[in-house]
């Protein structure tokens, strides 16, 4: 038998926010996106005033002033701070995880007496808002499909405190029923048009659709959520991450760049955040790229992208080494006259740290170096991102991305977030799995 719980952090980045300053609670608040372009995060309240996801900041600003809606600039290390705080307080109500997302994380209950199961996911709730702060909907059921099917249901439904026991439940058929196949989880809206052609309208329709038909007409990954929808269990939990494949440092400026030198620094500043970001994950590359644009929304006379790319003599996770390359790119694609809006750096053809060879012609101390990488990657995580950097990265950077209400406490907080102590609150309950590692 399979018991599922997805577990997903309400209004993420807001609570985020909320968790660091408690004067937001109550308050109707949004968060905005790099250079503080859109609304990527709304508090309840926001969404009853009717905000709308996805709104161009400078469009709605004059009526968030109106409205007294508190206005936050994306502050991403603290909420990748916060997410990392809620998968310790889950590790220690399941020995088994899969991080979905940085703000969702699905668990195995198998542990868990069914009886049990809704004394389980009250005392799981309440002990990662106790921990971290971040208020959290719980859905329960058979497989992954239907677990994320019961949490978008305990989400909206203010009568059910932000959980939903769909394990079993005489109830099922009746989520099925009113939830619209487009909301069934890997469905989405392209393929939902074609089942509703079919009226195939709702999870329950999908869920009882001849097998035959389903295959002939879609393929095997449909099957599986049809399957899903039964109960079967087609998508087991990972409880290892996906080796990544390729590192994206994407950023569109604050102040348009215009000239060399200041292409070269941010170019600099992008490949020194991907290289932390391949250190990370313990990998290495062998294939750099480096991409440049104007922006979209001028005249087209006035438009230039490029891009350029090199294979690597072995692979390198050395910030060094790849600012040398890119810069070297950079300056090769780079074109006066043009005002550039944005940079992109892309590391690909990954292999794992730990196995990457030396080359023959390597006169540099290789152990020294890998010290060094560390040292600077431990001294930015304890004292705030850009502690070290490299003189090439500039100091001033009028490029980066406008963050005008970037919030002090928030700031603070994630320069310094901390890791769940030991004496944090355990379950109470008697069968819960024992913690791994």
């Amino acid at each position: 038998m399979s018991i599922i719980a997805l577990v997903d952090c309400n209004n993420f980045f807001v609570s985020c926010e909320r968790s660091v300053d408690s004067s937001l609670e109550n308050q109707p608040v949004v968060v905005l996106s790099n250079n503080d372009g859109c609304i990527i995060s709304r508090s309840d309240e926001a969404k009853r005033l009717g905000i709308p996801m996805g709104a161009p900041y400078f469009k709605i600003r004059a009526e968030l002033m109106r409205r007294k809606v508190r206005v936050f600039s994306g502050n991403f290390a603290l909420y990748s701070a916060k997410s990392s705080q809620v998968a310790q307080a889950l590790a220690a109500f399941s020995g088994l995880r899969e991080f979905y997302s940085i703000d969702e994380s699905f668990l195995s209950l198998n542990h868990v007496p069914p009886a049990m199961l809704r004394e389980f996911a009250r005392e799981l709730k309440a002990g990662v808002r106790q921990t971290t702060g971040i208020p959290v909907s719980i859905g329960i059921a058979r497989t992954k499909t239907l677990a994320k099917l019961a949490n978008a249901i305990a989400k909206k439904t203010a009568r059910l405190d932000g959980i939903l026991n769909l394990h079993d439940s005489p109830q099922l058929d009746m989520a099925l029923s009113r939830t619209p196949v487009e909301r069934v989880w890997g469905v989405g809206r392209r393929l939902s048009a074609t089942l509703k052609a079919a009226k195939i309208q709702t999870a329950r329709d999908l869920r009882d659709a001849p097998d035959k038909w389903i295959m002939r007409k879609f393929n095997v990954v449909l099957m599986k959520t049809v399957l899903e929808l039964r109960g079967t269990p087609c998508f087991p939990l990972r409880e290892t991450v996906p080796q990544r494949k390729s590192v994206m440092y994407s950023r569109s400026f604050g102040t348009l760049i215009e000239t060399q030198s200041q292409m070269e620094a941010a170019v600099s500043d992008f490949t020194a955040r991907a290289a932390e970001k391949l250190r990370e994950d313990g990998m290495a590359t062998r294939y750099l790229s480096v991409y440049m644009r104007t922006s979209r929304h001028i005249p087209r006379e006035s438009r230039y992208s490029a891009s350029g790319e090199m294979a690597l003599p072995v692979p390198t996770d050395c910030t060094h080494d790849l600012i040398r390359e890119a810069v070297g790119i950079a300056r090769r694609i780079f074109r006066e006259g043009f005002q550039y809006y944005k940079v992109a750096i892309l590391l690909t053809d990954l292999t794992p740290a730990a196995e990457k060879q030396i080359s023959l012609f390597e006169t540099r101390d290789v152990n020294r170096l890998q010290t060094l990488m560390h040292t600077l990657d431990r001294i930015n995580r304890a004292h705030g991102p850009g502690t070290l950097q490299y003189a090439a990265e500039g100091l001033k950077k009028p490029w980066l991305s406008r963050k005008k209400s970037l919030s002090p406490a928030g700031l603070e907080a994630s320069n310094a977030c901390p890791a769940i102590s030991a004496d944090a609150p355990r379950p109470l309950l008697g069968f819960v799995h024992p913690v791994q590692g």
